[in-house]
């Protein structure tokens, strides 16, 4: 019986540890604004009250500035939490997110 649970949770236990590796390397290595240390994996999740969201997002933008980074389920999220940052960020990076996407329909260009 002992035998079987070393088996079968070693596996297991190599695919967390590597996750949590993973998730942590990938985290120091971004370029993202810094924010609030989050659990591997889980980042920010759960830190959060949906309930009261923008109580706990205003605490954190007097921590980290207006715009900072939470993690939540290993997908990062800027928050920009004031206008200004906004406009500044969207004013700075326009020739990045001002272009609009290619909307390529069949039958409207000449196949060669």
């Amino acid at each position: 019986m002992s035998h079987y649970l070393v088996v079968t949770a070693l596996p297991a236990l190599l695919v967390l540890v590597l996750a949590v590796a993973s998730d942590i390397r990938r985290k120091r290595s971004s370029r993202l604004p810094p924010g609030p240390p989050g659990l591997p994996i889980f980042g920010n999740a759960l830190q959060l009250s949906f309930k009261f969201l923008w109580y706990q997002l205003d605490d954190w933008s007097k921590q980290y500035g207006p715009m900072y980074t939470i993690w939540l389920m290993g997908q990062p999220f800027v928050v920009l939490n004031s206008v200004d940052a906004a406009a500044d960020l969207l004013d700075r990076n326009s020739p990045v997110t001002s272009d609009r996407p290619r909307f390529i329909k069949v039958g409207l260009f000449p196949l060669h």
